[in-house]
């Protein structure tokens, strides 16, 4: 089945304004600043988000929450108080990604979900909701396990979320203990960022009731053996192979695509690969937005706030493709695009095209 973006809302270290963060990219402007966070001597590029996002209130005490989960849930509730009063009446599930796992105590649990409910007074769904914790590929499972969600037909919406921050002491360190921030000794490295998206979802209709709005095809997955902490030989094949599964099923070739990359060879390897393998798959002029270039590396926020600026393109030229890559294995690839562009049939083409 199909879905449509009714709704979005999103954070980001460039603001919260689907306009002013598509000019920002356009102009080439990023929200990189050097910080010496922790107070060491090197200081460290790292995209944070605005401080009033930090200054939000919480309806809530969390005592005993680390700092890295209380900025998270500032963030998370600074991006859904504009989205809050215009959700339905009715309680919505919510599917939310997190931050990946770099150890153990660095680990967003399952709670987190009920703890941003206290934290914002938001009616949520609490039996239907689930929480994934799987960095940039995430936002897309969660995408892909809420439209499984409507398809069962028991729930009219539902809220699909992606939050994460890399301002946390213990995950700094170890980054750049393996060499992965940029800077003067890593070249290759990535800024880390923060930020979250939302993006409400329902079920799409025949062609002409989706008109308005951001039609969704299933996203596909994938997983790569040899990601960043494994042993096994990384071969850059796995996301080729998730994005010919995802483009078998485009209409006509996307005009836009928005990556996950973050500046480090490992992500510009399988990118430059999967693009030269399927390149029938994209407009011969296609856009490439590398978030990270701009806003650093977003982690769990990546692909809502990817699909977000996606949907709210005034006159895109054709579908918009986004890939995501985890640094623990999993790959993500979905397409999509405005319901007056959708075929005429509901359905995407069988069609393989750049395979």
């Amino acid at each position: 089945m199909t879905a449509v973006i009714c709704d979005q809302s999103f954070v980001t270290p460039l603001g919260a304004h689907p306009a002013m963060l598509a000019s920002a990219i356009a102009a080439g402007m990023s929200g990189f600043q050097h910080s010496d966070l922790f107070g060491e001597q090197t200081p460290v590029t790292f995209a944070p988000v605005p401080q009033a996002v930090l200054d939000v209130p919480l309806k809530a005490p969390f005592p005993g929450m680390s700092p890295p989960h209380i900025r998270l849930l500032k963030i998370a509730a600074f991006a859904l108080a504009d989205l809050t009063p215009r959700l339905p009446d009715t309680s919505v599930p919510l599917l939310l990604a997190g931050p990946e796992q770099y150890y153990p105590q660095n680990r967003v649990s399952p709670p987190f979900i009920q703890h941003l409910i206290n934290a914002t007074g938001l009616k949520l769904d609490r039996r239907n909701s689930r929480y994934f914790a799987e960095g940039r590929a995430g936002g897309l499972r969660a995408l892909g396990a809420a439209m499984e969600l409507l398809a069962q037909g028991d729930v009219p919406y539902v809220l699909v979320g992606g939050i994460d921050t890399f301002c946390d002491a213990r995950t700094l360190s170890g980054l750049k203990k393996q060499w992965r921030l940029l800077g003067d000794a890593s070249i290759g490295g990535m800024v880390p960022g923060e930020g979250a998206g939302f993006l409400l979802l329902k079920a799409s209709g025949p062609s002409e009731a989706n008109v308005g709005q951001f039609v969704l095809a299933p996203p596909q997955f994938g997983f790569e053996q040899g990601h960043l902490f494994s042993s096994q030989p990384y071969t850059a094949e796995t996301l080729a192979n998730v994005l010919r599964q995802a483009v078998k099923t485009l209409a006509t070739p996307a005009a836009s695509l928005y990556s996950s990359e973050n500046g480090e060879h490992h992500y510009q390897r399988e990118l430059t690969l999967a693009r030269l393998r399927h390149k029938g798959a994209f407009t011969p002029d296609h856009k490439l937005v590398r978030l990270a270039e701009h806003v650093g590396d977003l982690g769990a926020a990546f692909a809502p706030v990817a699909l977000a600026l996606a949907a709210s393109e005034p006159e895109p030229s054709g579908p918009t493709v986004v890939c995501a890559s985890s640094d623990s294995g999993p790959r993500a690839v979905v397409w999509g695009y405005p319901g007056h562009q959708y075929p005429s049939s509901d359905q995407p083409s069988s069609d393989e095209k750049g395979t």
